[in-house]
């Protein structure tokens, strides 16, 4: 099974039509398409909104969306601030399913993308803002387990997204040992990337979204996923050309973060060693994940340079090369 789920081609003014009835909003310019159609609309006051739509003709996406979308519910209503909620129909329903598409709507975010290139995203005050939104995430996370455990346990593991590419991974006794421990095993945001928040410089808050990885997990693999990018800089260098990237210190970026995580979750919270071996995994993870999919040579073609670039990447940390 290919890693890449082909862009489905979907009817705009089909969509146009689904959230002008659904939300009263009118659909404006496709932002991205790919496994997701993501679109701004507008109310008529002039407010923005985020449309994401779906497509899901074999009903592969539903349960796993409305999952999604309860877990982000639960964490707005535990006042988890600058999350970019779900946004119900004129009818009260937060996902609406018509024919092959499952369209969710969220409020815009505030604040503004933090350009990749100037390396904003790595100077300290943005940083332990980073830790500090995770830190307050994961506390409310352990109160939807306890209070949703039904809901929480089919929302899909750390080891099942991407078609399963982490099965079977080797897991340290010790991580294995918590993995029915509520304070270190739960549901995450799964993908807390730069691309994936707005900051407001003003307050030094963060505006998140993109919620698609919504998985179980440990909480430090979620925090695991925000330093990986810092690593592979540090250890690849630049995404356009392989030059040093001296911003890229990752040990340093792992003390603000833990600094951010542990002022919210109380000093030690952050086990290091552990930390230490979910980047390695996560590591792991983009490894065989780029490995496969360039061996089954259906990239998409805007996905090309990055699996090359990581791929490159692994292959220069083997010995003798």
């Amino acid at each position: 099974m290919s890693l890449f789920e082909k862009t489905v081609q979907i009817d705009h003014v089909e969509v146009r039509g689904l959230v002008h009835k659904h939300w009263n909003l009118e659909l404006g310019d496709i932002i991205k398409a790919s496994q997701n159609h993501t679109f701004k609309a507008h109310s008529k006051t002039g407010d923005a909104f985020a449309v994401r739509v779906t497509p899901d003709p074999d009903r592969l996406h539903r349960d796993r969306i409305s999952q999604e979308v309860q877990f982000v519910l639960f964490v707005v209503a535990h006042n988890l601030e600058h999350v970019c909620a779900p946004i119900p129909t004129v009818d009260g329903e937060f996902v609406v399913n018509s024919g092959h598409l499952v369209i969710v709507v969220s409020q815009w975010a505030k604040g503004a993308p933090l350009d990749f290139f100037s390396y904003r995203w790595v100077e300290r005050d943005v940083v332990v803002a980073w830790g500090m939104w995770l830190a307050e995430l994961h506390r409310i996370s352990r109160l939807f387990t306890t209070e949703n455990a039904g809901i929480a346990k089919k929302i899909q593991r750390w080891d099942q997204i991407h078609h399963g590419i982490l099965e079977g991974s080797e897991i340290h006794p010790d991580d294995q040992a918590v993995v029915e421990d509520p304070q270190h095993f739960g549901v995450l945001h799964g993908d807390l990337n730069v691309s994936n928040f707005f900051f407001a410089e003003e307050t030094k808050e963060f505006h998140v979204f993109d919620w698609d990885q919504v998985q179980q997990g440990w909480y430090l693999w979620d925090v695991a996923q925000s330093e990986l990018t810092v690593y592979m800089l540090a250890e690849a260098g630049s995404l356009v050309d392989g030059s040093p990237v001296p911003q890229a210190d990752p040990a340093t970026f792992e003390g603000w973060m833990v600094e951010g995580y542990e002022s919210v979750a109380g000093a030690g919270s952050v086990d290091r060693a552990r930390l230490t071996r979910m980047v390695n995994l996560r590591k792991s993870f983009y490894e065989k994940f780029c490995v496969k999919a360039q061996e089954q040579g259906d990239v998409p073609a805007h996905m090309s340079h990055f699996i090359n670039y990581v791929v490159n990447w692994f292959a220069k940390l083997k010995p003798g090369q």
